[in-house]
């Protein structure tokens, strides 16, 4: 019996792009060493937003359904979902034994023992912390909130497995402890706060504002559990101490706070300009000096910059002393771009990762030994395209600066690990680099006669800092979701084939294609090569053919 006539399948790539040469080129640069998608199909939940990544580049990775943590060689080591419900993404922690720290909003089962053991916010949901071991096992959970709404903007972990997390908070009965600032000012505020190490106690916790809307986006913890926020303020009389910049110079600021281990406060400062500022990442480095990355407008504070003007609003990273009395140097980078994470190595050299979402028609960052180019293919950029850029030590110099991704990439994390390998969590619409992957299943773009559909699909990616081939393309393209009428054709379907070394070239030899397919691409003409850092795409076409009577499809 003849089955109804759409139908779907599963696209094996192979059309021969196994079928290529590695030509060495003299030199060292970065590549990268795993790209691997996460989420599973057509409709399904997106599975990464931040990550963390410890010294041996375990990374934990956090969606709004599941918690997962995965080797350093991207593989999975465990996938748990329902830790709580509820539709606020959160943010996540690791620390040296590979535990997962997460702080987000919902509905929780707390611990025994837990701090709070009930949620105060009636009909709102609550905020919470939740710490799950290498395993996948909840270590403990406990509620961290008021009576109104709390929104966590930032989570760090100490050595010592003490949690510190920032945020924006509506409550005037959030919990305090040993406060710089007891009580709410003007809703909302921001808050710091400091849990011990098995979630049972408070070891500070405080608001953090003035006379207008005031939030901390992010947070970070050095050796001697000293405390680094960053984040937005709009007041006037917002809270300072021992300023770099006592008050704001434009309306919206961005500010950088350092508390001591026992929650005293060492600094606290505006940082920004004329044009306005965003705080959105910081991190510290072993000597105590705070590295905040943000967003910002002109004239914006520039001591030793790498550039020194910017259109519009750009990315911006600044380095405090360690007393906060001084930027070491404070710098815009790229034209039009957004800054989204910021890490420092051991070496004093800063990593900064965001996005250029503003001008589709031009490449706004410095690229330096880059592992992509360009935007995917070659083609103006579209929407925005993740880019990671590496500072030196001095802040005089970028060292490295790459893009990475597809169509419409969205950078949601990024960490590194001891030895500078870096890794970035980002969701993408079209085709986007994926190698040595755990799942390397891409779900194309295309159109069902009218009907477009554009799945976002979500990865975890690692740059190493070192010279090697990395030939990127996915193992499989998946159609089955997507019914095709017999006699038609199916043309959109885009699948990327990329160099992603900075100095290694692939000659390809052949291109084949079996089946029902056929292919058009703007690859380098046999026996052309593929250079170093670049891509080329294939359009694949499928056409299911009439079968006779009776026969199965």
């Amino acid at each position: 019996m003849q089955r109804d006539s759409r139908f779907s399948l599963l696209l094996l790539l192979s059309f021969v792009l196994l079928c290529f040469v590695v030509i060495p080129v003299a030199g060292f640069g970065q590549m990268l060493s795993y790209s691997s998608y996460l989420n599973t199909g057509y409709g399904s939940p997106a599975l990464t937003g931040p990550i963390a990544v410890n010294a041996t580049g375990e990374t934990c990775v956090f969606g709004p359904t599941a918690l997962s943590e995965l080797r350093n060689d991207g593989s999975v080591i465990y996938s748990v979902s329902n830790l709580y419900s509820g539709n606020f993404l959160g943010f996540v922690a690791i620390d040296a034994q590979g535990n997962c720290y997460v702080v987000s909003t919902g509905t929780i089962t707390p611990t025994a023992g837990a701090f709070q053991t009930a949620p105060k916010a009636v009909g709102i949901s609550s905020q919470f912390v939740v710490k799950v071991n290498g395993s996948g096992s909840v270590v403990y959970a406990t509620y961290l909130g008021g009576s109104g709404t709390d929104s966590p903007g930032g989570i760090a972990v100490d050595g010592s497995g003490n949690v510190y997390v920032t945020g924006q908070t509506r409550s005037n009965d959030y919990p305090t402890l040993n406060a710089f600032q007891p009580t709410i000012a003007t809703a909302p505020d921001a808050y710091i706060t400091a849990l011990n190490a098995t979630g049972t106690a408070l070891l500070y916790s405080t608001y953090w504002g003035g006379n207008s809307a005031d939030g901390g986006v992010s947070i970070a913890v050095d050796a001697a559990s000293n405390a680094y926020i960053a984040g937005q303020t709009a007041s006037s009389n917002f809270p300072t101490v021992a300023p770099f910049q006592a008050s704001p110079a434009g309306q919206g600021s961005a500010f950088a706070i350092k508390l001591d281990a026992t929650g005293t406060p060492v600094y606290s400062t505006y940082l920004g300009g004329s044009g306005g500022s965003t705080g959105v990442a910081i991190t510290a480095d072993a000597n105590g000096s705070a590295y905040v990355a943000g967003n910002a407008g002109t004239g914006f504070p520039l001591v030793n910059p790498i550039q020194s003007s910017a259109l519009g609003v750009s990315a911006f990273i600044s380095k405090f002393s360690p007393d906060g009395s001084a930027l070491v140097y404070s710098t815009y980078l790229g034209e039009s771009t957004t800054a989204i994470a910021v890490q420092v190595d051991s070496a004093g050299q800063a990593y900064l990762a965001g996005d250029d979402s503003v001008n589709e028609t031009s490449q706004n960052i410095p690229i330096v030994s880059p592992i992509q180019s360009d935007s995917v293919g070659g083609e103006p950029q579209s929407f925005a395209d993740t880019f990671v850029s590496v500072v030196s030590a001095s802040g005089a110099s970028v060292l490295f600066s790459s893009w990475l991704g597809g169509y419409s990439d969205t950078p949601n994390g990024l960490g590194i690990d001891s030895a500078g390998s870096i890794y970035l969590s980002l969701g993408a619409i079209g085709p986007v680099p994926i190698v040595n992957a755990a799942n390397g299943v891409y779900l194309p773009l295309v159109t069902d006669f009218g009907t477009v559909l554009t799945p976002e699909q979500f990865l975890v990616s690692k740059i190493v800092l070192s010279a090697g081939p990395s030939l990127s393309y996915p193992t499989t393209v998946d159609l089955r979701d997507v019914p095709i009428p017999v006699g038609s054709s199916i043309n959109d379907v885009t699948v990327l084939l990329a160099s992603t070394s900075a100095t290694v070239d692939v000659a390809i030899s052949n291109i084949a294609i079996n089946g029902d397919f056929s292919q058009t691409n703007n690859c380098p003409q046999t026996p052309q090569t593929l250079l170093a850092a670049t891509s080329c795409q294939f359009q694949v076409i499928f056409t299911p053919p009439q079968r006779d009577s009776g026969q199965e499809i």
